[in-house]
């Protein structure tokens, strides 16, 4: 009877013993699950850079055939027919894990009666695209006109410019890669030879451009954060705070004109 009584006990005390394992096993298992959840639950502040980005060059060059490739990843006869004005295409792209680009691409019409209207889409534009055709020498003269028209129009030191060759998969090549890199030097460009009927270098191009048109607008946000930037009134701004302080001339503190009270001060 006593050892009945034993193995009654010993056998309790192994069911005991499992329980205790299920428990601990159980708890292990919902830590886990509680620290995964936690991870994924982490959300990550993007910041997103609105940036109107503006393709401009002679008619035939595949300024749209571009796009559609970017956009698309096609090219077909379709992309051949002549632009009337200007279309509108947007897309998001990533530039690091907290940040991306919203491109809004503005494809313009390349034939001389569209030329003043084109003029238009130039403006508020951080990024333009001058597009020639490597086959095509007439094109390439004619870049000439087309920065005239940027000049004419915007003040180009405050816009990314990129120049684009484009049908690099053809044979009959005129432009050589050398003769557009230096012209693009000369006008404070880059340069890339691309092809829309192949895709070559048509990512790299959006993606350079995006990145630069950031770069440009951060390092402007930065001197304005350290400099600070003056408001019409001839104000400071300080920093982001949208605090100002007014300029303070330098002259003859001893005003008895009746003047003094027109003396800066700085603001309170």
């Amino acid at each position: 009877m006593k050892k009945k009584s034993k193995e009654s006990l010993q056998n309790q005390s192994d069911i005991n013993k499992k329980d205790f394992d299920i428990d601990n096993e159980n708890n292990e298992n919902n830590s886990d699950d509680e620290a995964n959840k936690s991870g994924s639950d982490i959300e990550i502040d993007i910041k997103t850079f609105p940036l109107k980005i503006t393709m401009i060059g002679n008619a035939s060059v595949g300024k749209t055939s571009i796009i559609k490739r970017y956009l698309e990843n096609k090219f077909g006869l379709n992309s051949t027919e002549a632009t009337i004005n200007a279309l509108f295409h947007s897309k998001k792209i990533k530039v690091d894990p907290f940040t991306e680009a919203d491109l809004q691409i503005w494809d313009t019409a390349g034939q001389e009666r569209y030329r003043s209207m084109t003029k238009n889409y130039l403006l508020n534009a951080n990024g333009i695209f001058i597009v020639f055709d490597l086959c095509d020498e007439k094109s390439f003269n004619d870049l000439d006109s087309w920065l005239e028209d940027i000049k004419d129009t915007i003040d180009e030191n405050n816009v990314i410019k990129i120049l684009v060759g484009n049908k690099s998969d053809l044979s009959d090549i005129k432009i050589t890669n050398e003769n557009a890199s230096k012209y693009a030097k000369e006008h404070d460009m880059k340069y890339l030879s691309v092809s829309a009927k192949d895709g070559v270098n048509i990512e790299s191009l959006f993606e350079i451009m995006g990145n630069d048109c950031i770069r440009r607008i951060q390092d402007e946000q930065k001197r304005n954060e350290e400099e600070g930037a003056l408001n019409e009134n001839g104000q400071r701004i300080t920093g982001l705070s949208g605090q100002f302080e007014n300029n303070i001339n330098i002259g003859d503190n001893n005003d008895n004109d009746g003047d003094g009270d027109k003396q800066n001060k700085k603001c309170c």
